[in-house]
């Protein structure tokens, strides 16, 4: 039998885009395409959130505050543009069947083992995509970006990039981002001892899955109470109106770590507790103040009476006032935020 001696022929133009395009819908790298530098993945990262479509199911771990204990909660995750969601825990036991839903204009947090719902107007989209804007410039100006290769999240290629402060030492972001739709498919964060502050992974994910726009609705059970509902001013305060409506004197910070910029204040109602929100950022980081009347209260508590399951959480109450700053900064950086305003 005679077998023809042919040379292999090269691929034309029209199969390179082919085969690149079936790579790109697996969650592959475009064929010969080179990853983009770090920092443009972390702002292609930024600006996908909220934008990309996908359900699977995710790992997070917790740190109990001042411990290394830690807890793991499994959640089902399903996201669709613009900015809908449905988060609910699988596990573990104690906390299963906690649901988040997002609809693009209201964040509904229902307890079922309580029966206990909050609900909290999101800003408008106008407002999202500024605070993004400025989310990116200070990212460029505040951080340094190192690529860490390519690895393998949930099946996925995903740019693994690690996120360092040029403002202050200590504390390193680490992200692996998928490399066809720039959604984050893990994250971690370690404090300035190494140790980690938590994180959150996908185990499995599917994207591009038509997710059906029932899912982002809720509906409140008939004998659901709003114990402790939220209600936000839409738009954000400024300083001075928020100290203006809050029943009590507002203490802001008068130093904030390197880079941080105020980004809004807000005024929620938990029940018959009003409770005083500063949220500062500085790209990549968000630095939040708590702050409510001690109320007869021995310890300091969060927002509706929460003692906040964090590591990177600090809790005091000074001159009547509970206050509670969580943020992903070094710990010597909140106490320095405590000390000014125990002054």
């Amino acid at each position: 039998m005679h077998i023809p001696n042919r040379t292999p022929q090269p691929l034309s133009r029209s199969h390179l885009a082919l085969a690149s395009a079936l790579a790109l819908a697996a969650g592959a790298l475009p064929l010969f395409a080179a990853p983009p530098p770090p920092m443009e993945i972390a702002v292609r990262m930024v600006r996908a959130e909220g934008e990309v479509a996908l359900e699977g199911e995710q790992e997070t771990i917790y740190f109990r505050l001042g411990s290394a204990e830690k807890q793991t909660v499994r959640e089902r995750v399903c996201l669709k543009p613009w900015h809908r969601k449905r988060i609910e825990v699988l596990d573990p036991e104690s906390r299963r069947g906690h649901l988040t839903v997002c609809d693009g204009r209201t964040r509904t947090t229902y307890l079922p083992k309580r029966n206990v719902l909050f609900q909290t107007p999101l800003p408008v989209r106008s407002r999202t995509e500024a605070v993004k804007v400025l989310r990116v410039r200070l990212l460029k100006a505040n951080f340094k970006a190192t690529s860490k290769g390519i690895q393998q999240i949930a099946g996925r290629k995903a740019y693994a990039i690690e996120l360092r402060s040029k403002r202050f030492e200590g504390g390193v972001h680490r992200f692996w981002v998928d490399a066809a739709t720039y959604a984050r498919l893990k994250e971690e964060r370690l404090g300035a001892d190494g140790r980690s502050l938590g994180s959150s992974q996908f185990v499995r994910v599917t994207f591009r899955k038509p997710l059906d726009d029932s899912l982002f609705d809720f509906t409140r059970p008939a004998d659901a109470q709003c114990r402790g509902a939220e209600t936000n001013e839409l738009p954000p305060l400024s300083l001075k109106e928020l100290d203006r409506k809050a029943p009590f004197s507002v203490a802001a910070p008068p130093m904030l770590p390197g880079g941080f910029v105020f980004e809004s204040a807000r005024l929620q109602e938990h029940g018959d507790r009003k409770v005083v929100w500063l949220r500062y950022i500085d790209g990549l980081n968000f630095l939040s103040l708590f702050e409510t009347p001690v109320d007869g209260e021995k310890e300091p508590q969060g927002p509706g009476g929460a003692r906040f399951f964090r590591r990177d959480a600090l809790m005091w109450n000074s001159d009547g006032i509970n206050f509670v700053l969580v943020g992903s900064v070094p710990q010597l950086q909140r106490e320095a935020i405590r000390a000014e305003l125990t002054k």
